[in-house]
């Protein structure tokens, strides 16, 4: 009877204890034990945590890898959201992007210098090309006036080519001139034998008015600069009679209504 009032008693007193209405007639020793636990609890928890890795990070332990640092500029998102690689948005996106590189610009290339041989070969092969498309104006043609500046044409390249050839003979100016023209040249006077009538006047006209440009400039540059004082002589005696030739057939083509 006694053991069991004591059993009775002891498990009333536990069922007080955790509601908390005996904690007031607890003893103040077991009352202070009771407090120090649960003062140390947070502090024990925050412990653990921090000596505890992330699952994440665990699983990059154990695979080698270094854990992710939110300040690392190497990855991940930046302070400020900003992704590597990505402009930033707001007023300092356009600093964020690179410019296209600045190509440096090209210089000209320097012009082929204007040798004896060079300038002695050039001038052959456009008295030979004058001389054979003339040739073809003067049955091909319709206009009076091209004709007549063909006959020209005819007369004075085959006096500058004759007192050409004399030079490189008579002065031993060390030049070879060639026998026939080049290909370009040939590829002309093919285009003009397939032509008539006013055709041919036109093609005619724009090809000796090109070709007289040209040839101003090269015996006017070689009578300023030439090496060779018998071919100089040659280029100056040959510059009036280029310009002539220039000066009428642009005549001609301003009166056929030809722009070259």
């Amino acid at each position: 009877m006694t053991h069991h009032a004591f059993r009775s008693s002891r498990m009333l007193r536990t069922a007080l204890l955790g509601s908390g209405l005996l904690l007031a007639a607890a003893p103040a020793a077991w009352i202070g034990t009771v407090q120090a636990q649960n003062q140390q609890a947070p502090a024990q928890l925050a412990q653990d945590q921090q000596q505890t890795p992330k699952d994440g990070q665990q699983d990059d332990q154990q695979k080698g890898n270094p854990p992710v640092d939110n300040n690392d500029a190497s990855g991940g998102l930046q302070a400020g959201g900003v992704t590597p690689g990505l402009a930033p948005s707001g007023a300092n996106s356009a600093a964020a992007i690179s410019p296209k590189p600045v190509t440096e610009p090209t210089m000209p290339a320097a012009a082929q210098p204007l040798t004896a041989q060079r300038y002695a070969e050039t001038a052959a092969i456009n008295n030979l090309f004058e001389i054979e498309a003339s040739k073809l104006a003067l049955t091909k043609s319709n206009n009076k006036d091209v004709k007549t500046y063909a006959r020209h044409m005819i007369q004075d390249h085959e006096e500058a080519e004759a007192k050409l050839e004399g030079v490189v003979q008579e002065k031993r100016v060390g030049v070879t001139l060639p026998n026939a023209m080049d290909q370009a040249h040939q590829d002309l006077v093919t285009q003009l034998q397939d032509l008539d009538g006013d055709a041919f006047d036109k093609a005619y006209v724009k090809m000796l008015l090109q070709g007289h440009r040209d040839a101003v400039k090269l015996h006017q540059s070689y009578a300023d600069n030439g090496e060779t004082v018998e071919l100089k002589t040659f280029a100056v005696t040959v510059v009036p009679m280029v310009e002539k030739h220039l000066e009428r057939i642009e005549a001609i083509a301003k009166a056929m209504k030809i722009n070259a």
